[in-house]
């Protein structure tokens, strides 16, 4: 019965772990989607002066799996990075409020600041998901030898 005991702490222990490492991922993933529908919008608007509304409707077409079209509004799914999802909304708030030129600008000033975070998360990322998986391991294995004994 003690070991039993162990194997599930030790299993619980490596769900946490692999379901922080799914989260960064989805955060990194998020971010990723957002330097998408920002091209998209700096082509559309730059090569077919396209408005708010083709940009809602090609942006659905996209089949996002992290941005919400909904209601005549973007937004993005719950997402554990509030910067990112500030920045997205400020984006988003902004889209249609000027002329051509002002919207291209605008959409490349967005895709440099989001590959910036892009970037800065991969890094931190890389080492954090390297981590968590050794500690939920070593924690995982440290239950079974304390339990087996």
């Amino acid at each position: 019965m003690k070991f039993i005991s162990g194997i599930v702490l030790a299993i619980v222990i490596l769900i946490f772990g692999g379901v922080n490492a799914l989260e960064r991922k989805n955060v990194t993933a998020t971010i990723g989607e957002i330097i998408d529908f920002i091209n998209l919008v700096k082509t559309e608007v730059g090569f077919l002066s396209a408005d708010c509304d083709t940009l809602y409707k090609k942006g659905i077409k996209r089949n996002y799996k992290f941005i919400v079209f909904s209601d005549n509004k973007i937004s993005l799914k719950d997402i554990n990075d509030h910067k990112s999802a500030e920045l997205f909304l400020d984006f988003t708030n902004r889209l249609g409020t000027t002329d051509k030129n002002g919207q291209l600008s605008l959409c490349e000033e967005f895709k440099q600041r989001f590959e910036e975070i892009l970037k800065q998360r991969l890094e931190r990322d890389k080492e954090k998901i390297q981590v968590n998986t050794a500690l939920s391991l070593l924690g995982a294995i440290s239950v079974l030898v304390v339990f087996s004994w």
